[in-house]
């Protein structure tokens, strides 16, 4: 199972349970909560709306994980970085 995985089993499984547990936790130690809020990625808040930790676990249970929000930007995941060799050496030519 791929770390988000989890986003995908039913909201009352276990693994789901245990998913938004882990998120709440990797959230709340990126240091972009408004004092006790995180921006909520329910499907009703759709990262729009700023709520407490438990706030955010009741609304990810009942409601769900927003679709699609695999790179957790909202809370401060960085984008992994793709370079291929041939962008590389283009860029080292352009030093010369």
């Amino acid at each position: 199972m791929t770390d988000k995985e989890w986003t995908k089993f039913p909201r009352f499984s276990l693994q789901y349970i245990d998913g938004v547990e882990s998120f709440l936790d990797f959230a709340y130690t990126r240091e972009r909560s408004q004092g006790l809020e995180i921006l909520c990625p329910c499907t009703k808040c759709r990262n729009c709306i700023w709520a407490t930790r438990n706030m955010v676990y009741e609304h990810l249970i009942v409601k769900d994980f927003v679709k699609g929000y695999h790179i957790w930007i909202y809370h401060r995941e960085e984008i992994p970085c793709r370079t291929n060799r041939g962008d590389a050496e283009m860029v080292d030519n352009l030093d010369s």
